[in-house]
């Protein structure tokens, strides 16, 4: 399996994630689908609210687990 430094690895045999851009951008989409309700968001991932506001301000990205839910969530609304 090819990597390139922004790639992240999900399983040993399966494509990586590697649109960096994809990790800032699609927590702010959620968001806006979720009507700026942090509280929403975080329930609907699995993860404290506190990580939203990290992840929001730039302190941290989401992981590769956090990232897939993500998208499996912006896939079941739509959100694009």
């Amino acid at each position: 399996m090819s990597t390139t430094s922004n790639a992240i690895p999900l399983l040993p045999g399966e494509q990586t994630v590697s649109d960096i851009d994809e990790r800032r951008e699609l927590p702010t989409k959620l968001l806006d689908y979720f009507h700026n309700n942090k509280a929403e968001l975080a329930s609907a991932l699995g993860v404290h609210r506190s990580s939203i506001d990290r992840r929001l301000a730039g302190h941290t990205q989401p992981n590769v687990s956090t990232l897939m839910r993500m998208r499996s969530l912006a896939q079941e609304r739509g959100v694009s």
